[in-house]
């Protein structure tokens, strides 16, 4: 007899509670990794990668920033200003700009095989030479995968709003 024609033997016994005698139901998996593992896209990994670099901005980590930015990088700053990878990690660790937060607001990625562009606003706030400052920008990123993981190629932020 399958498990739910056992069912329905029992819900029509009167018992209020179905009960199965003799066929024990499916067992279930223990709890653990799953078989089917949830299939990532290539869009909430490069979201992923986006709020790990937020936080390495924000922890002053060179060696989180150089992991994620391409080692060809070209970031035009707010100002115009074109920074190879060495001069946006220095600008953005060193010196008397301090990051508190960065939060990426109304983002889209576009993934086309290895390379994603993600367009968004990102909200800054941080601290230049001890003074308190905060705007929202709109930014693009251009991502590419190399060997498994995305790293910023060009970027472009500003005008703030």
């Amino acid at each position: 007899m399958e498990w739910s024609t056992c069912l329905k033997v029992a819900a029509r016994s009167g018992d209020r509670r179905p009960r199965v005698r003799g066929l024990a139901p499916p067992r279930r998996r223990a709890p653990g990794p799953s078989r089917h593992p949830r299939v990532v896209s290539a869009s909430d990994e490069v979201l992923a990668a986006a709020a790990r670099r937020s936080a390495a901005l924000v922890a002053r980590d060179p060696v989180v920033l150089r992991e994620l930015h391409h080692p060809e990088l070209r970031w035009t700053t707010h100002r115009g200003d074109v920074r190879d990878r060495e001069a946006y990690i220095a600008g953005n660790t060193e010196g008397d700009l301090v990051w508190r937060s960065q939060d990426l607001l109304e983002a889209e990625v576009v993934a086309v095989g290895d390379t994603a562009v993600l367009v968004g606003v990102v909200h800054d706030e941080f601290e230049r030479a001890g003074e308190p400052g905060s705007f929202d920008m709109p930014l693009t990123l251009t991502w590419v995968r190399e060997e498994g993981s995305w790293r910023v190629l060009a970027a472009h932020a500003g005008p703030p709003r």
